[in-house]
C-alpha cells in the first residue's frame, strides 16, 4: 500500500517537473496537464491549484519566437482553463471557498489571442477557439472571481481596443461566422469595461482613451455589426453596449461641464467658416475634431456614414447628461447657449458634406431631438433671435434641396425634413408655404408617403391657428401655377387622396 502511494507521489512529482521544465513542447505540456486533471486515481495534493497556477502563467507567456510556442493560441489550453474555472465556480457555490488569487496579468492572454485571430483563415477553427474563450472570460469576470482577479482599467482598455480592432477587420471582410462567434465574448468584455469606465477616478483619461484609440473602431462596430452578423438580436445588443461606452466616457458627470467653455458662444459667430471645433479651451473639443475628420474622409464612405449615424445620438445624450449635471432644464441663458451650441456644431459638421439622403436624414433627426428635448424655445430675446437665424438657414437649405432637380431621388427625405422644421417653429415655414405647394401637389412616386405626412401637418397647423382661408388660398394658387398635361395623374397624388380629403 505504501509502495503504491510512493509511486503515485512520484508520478505527481514527475508531472510537476515535466510541466515546469524545458523538456516538453507546448502541445505536449497541455496533453500532460489535461491527463493529470482528468485522472481521478492520481494522488496529487492540491492538483487543482497547481494546474491553475501553471496554466495562468503559461497563457501569459506571449513573447515567443514562434506562434506554435504560444500557449494562448492553443485551444487545448483554454479548454482546460475553462474546466478549472468551472471547478472553482462549483466549489465556491457549494462551500463558499474563494478561488485562488491570480497573480499574473491574465487579460493579456485574451488580448493576444484576439489579435492572433486576425491571422486565422479557417473560420471553423476561429469559431471553436472563440467559444472556449467566451466560456473562460464569462467565468473569469463573474462575481465568483471578483476577489481573485481584478484587471486594471488600462488593461481592460487595451483588451477592448483589440476587440474593436478584430471585430472591425472581420466586419470589413464580411466574415459573418466569426463576427457571430465574437459577439458573446464582446458582450461580456464590454459590460465589464463600462463598469470600470464609470468608476475610474480620472475621467479625462477615460475620455482621451476612447477618443484617441477607439473612437473610429467603436463607430464602425456600433453601426455595421448588425449588417454583417446573422445573430441580429445579439448584434444589436453589442451596438447598444458600445453606444453606452461612448456616452459614459464622453458625457460623464465629471466631463460634461467641460463642454461649456467650448459651446458657450454667440450663435451668429458660429458659421461654416468659423466652427467651434477651433476652440481649444478644453480637451473635449477633440470630439468634434475627430468627427470632422471622419466626415471629410473621401476614400471610405462607410466611415462617413458611421459618423453621421452617431451625431443625433451624441446630441440627445449630451443634452440629457448636461441637464442632469446642471440640475435644471435649460432655464438659464448659459444652458440654452450650450445645448443649442452642440446642435449648431453638429450642423457645422454636416456642412462638410455634399447634400445627400444620409445628410438630410441626419439633419432631420437632429431637429427631431431639438423638438423632443425642447432645446429651442421661441422667445423675444437676443439669444432666441440668434438661434432662430441658424434654424432659418436650415430652412433655406431645405428649400434649395427641394428645388434642385438632382435631389429628387430623395425628395421624401426632404419632405420629412420640412415636416420636422414645421414642428420646431411654424414661423420658419409659414412664409415659404407657397414654395412648397407645387412639390406637395406633384411629388415623386417614392416620396408620396412623406409628402402626405407634411401636407397633413401643414393642414393641422393652419387649422389650429384658424388660418384655413389662407390655407385654401395658397392651395388654389399652387394648383393654378402647376403645369400638367394629364389631370388624372395629379388626382392620383396624395393631396387628392381620400385620407387627405377626410382630414
Amino acid at each position: 500500500m505504501n509502495n503504491k502511494n510512493n509511486n503515485n507521489d512520484l508520478s505527481s512529482e514527475k508531472i510537476a517537473k515535466a510541466l515546469k521544465g524545458a523538456g516538453l513542447s507546448v502541445e505536449e505540456r497541455i496533453v500532460t496537464a489535461t491527463e493529470a486533471w482528468s485522472n481521478n486515481q492520481l494522488f496529487f495534493p492540491n492538483k487543482d491549484d497547481f494546474l491553475f497556477e501553471w496554466l495562468c502563467t503559461a497563457l501569459t507567456k506571449t513573447k515567443v519566437k514562434s506562434p506554435t510556442e504560444c500557449a494562448a493560441y492553443q485551444i487545448a489550453y483554454w479548454r482546460l482553463f475553462r474546466q478549472l474555472l468551472a471547478h472553482y465556480t462549483e466549489r465556491a457555490e457549494n462551500t463558499r471557498k474563494q478561488p485562488p488569487a491570480i497573480r499574473v496579468q491574465l487579460i493579456t492572454a485574451i488580448t493576444t489571442l484576439l489579435n492572433h485571430l486576425k491571422t486565422i483563415t479557417n473560420e471553423n477553427m476561429a469559431k471553436n477557439i472563440l467559444l472556449e474563450l467566451y466560456e473562460c472570460v464569462k467565468l473569469l469576470l463573474s462575481p465568483t472571481f471578483g476577489l481573485s482577479y481584478r484587471p486594471t482599467f488600462e488593461q481592460m482598455s487595451t483588451t477592448v481596443d483589440q476587440l474593436m480592432d478584430t471585430l472591425t477587420l472581420f466586419i470589413d471582410k464580411q466574415y459573418s461566422m466569426i463576427v457571430d462567434s465574437l459577439l458573446p465574448l464582446s458582450s461580456v468584455l464590454l459590460r465589464r469595461y463600462v463598469t470600470q469606465l464609470v468608476q475610474t477616478a480620472n475621467q479625462r483619461k477615460s475620455f482621451t482613451t476612447i477618443i484617441d484609440k477607439m473612437f473610429v473602431k467603436i463607430l464602425c462596430v456600433r453601426r455595421r455589426t448588425v449588417n454583417v452578423a446573422h445573430e441580429k438580436v445579439l448584434a444589436q445588443t453589442i451596438s447598444d453596449e458600445v453606444t453606452d461606452i461612448l456616452v459614459k466616457a464622453l458625457f460623464h458627470p465629471d466631463v460634461v461641464l467641460e463642454y461649456t467653455s467650448v459651446l458657450k458662444k454667440d450663435q451668429q459667430s458660429t458659421t461654416q467658416q468659423q466652427s467651434i471645433t477651433k476652440n481649444k479651451t478644453s480637451y473635449v473639443s477633440k470630439l468634434f475634431e475627430e468627427l470632422g475628420q471622419l466626415l471629410e474622409n473621401k476614400n471610405d464612405q462607410e466611415l462617413v456614414l458611421d459618423a453621421l449615424d452617431i451625431l443625433p445620438v451624441l446630441f440627445d445624450n449630451f443634452v440629457q447628461a448636461f441637464r442632469k449635471k446642471r440640475g435644471n432644464t435649460a432655464s438659464q441663458d448659459i444652458d440654452r447657449q450650450v445645448e443649442f451650441g452642440f446642435f449648431t456644431e453638429c450642423r457645422n459638421l454636416l456642412d462638410k458634406l455634399n447634400a445627400s439622403a444620409p445628410y438630410v436624414q441626419t439633419l432631420s433627426k437632429l431637429l427631431q431631438i431639438l423638438v423632443q428635448l425642447n432645446v429651442y424655445v421661441a422667445r423675444n430675446d437676443e439669444l432666441s433671435q440668434q438661434q432662430s437665424a441658424v434654424l432659418d438657414g436650415i430652412t433655406e437649405t431645405m428649400i434649395h434641396l427641394l428645388k434642385d432637380q438632382n435631389k429628387r431621388a430623395y425628395q421624401g427625405c426632404i419632405f420629412e425634413l420640412a415636416n420636422t422644421i414645421l414642428k420646431v417653429d411654424f414661423s420658419l415655414i409659414e412664409g415659404r408655404v407657397s414654395i412648397l405647394w407645387p412639390y406637395m401637389l406633384n411629388p415623386e412616386k417614392e416620396a408620396e408617403n412623406h409628402c402626405l405626412d407634411l401636407a397633413m401637418a401643414v393642414l393641422q397647423t393652419y387649422a389650429a391657428s384658424r388660418q384655413m382661408e389662407s390655407y385654401v388660398d395658397d392651395l388654389i394658387t399652387g394648383l393654378q401655377g402647376l403645369a400638367f398635361e394629364d389631370v388624372y395623374i395629379i388626382l392620383e397624388k396624395p393631396l387628392f387622396s381620400r385620407q387627405f380629403m377626410d382630414e
